[in-house]
């Protein structure tokens, strides 16, 4: 996590690193890894408002365990627990690589010039719905015939929910 976040999120290695290891966000990241009930870790680089409008705003760099709006100019990357991994496999020896524990959404930096919506067409229009043409056309039909059954259906609301964030 620590090796993507930084670049992901465009903060610099060291102070990302200052940062993750701090007492309070060590905390969440427990939390997140070892408490059945939290399924997302979020991190989020937000700048602070300066004191004098000639200043540059400075940067922060902070760890949720939960999605939020927080406004246009921050940036959230997060990491979503998979169904089977409720308690991250941590353990040095016989883990589970953590790639197939956890997926990654980048939440982005919804700027100025764009919003959520926008953010939400882009991960639908170029994602998830090329993702489900190529699932229904891809190989090993057999093996997926009973998941088949109410793609049409998600397709058909795929496309509708596209119509509406546009």
């Amino acid at each position: 996590m620590a090796s993507c976040c930084f670049a992901l999120v465009n903060v610099n290695k060291d102070f990302f690193y200052k940062e993750l290891h701090q007492p309070a966000v060590q905390a969440i990241l427990r939390a997140f890894a070892t408490d059945k009930k939290y399924r997302t870790l979020v991190v989020i680089r937000a700048e602070k408002p300066s004191e004098e409008q000639k200043e540059e705003p400075a940067v922060e760099v902070r760890f949720s365990l939960k999605v939020e709006y927080l406004g246009q100019t921050a940036h959230s990357i997060a990491f979503l627990k998979r169904d089977d991994f409720q308690v991250l496999d941590l353990k040095a020896c016989d883990a589970k690589p953590l790639s197939s524990q956890v997926q990654v959404v980048n939440l982005g930096f919804v700027g100025e010039d764009s919003s959520v919506f926008e953010l939400a067409f882009n991960y639908v229009e170029f994602s998830f719905i090329p993702l489900f043409n190529t699932y229904k056309q891809g190989p090993a039909q057999t093996e997926k015939s009973s998941s088949l059954q109410g793609l049409d259906s998600v397709q058909k609301d795929l496309m509708q929910l596209k119509v509406h964030l546009n």
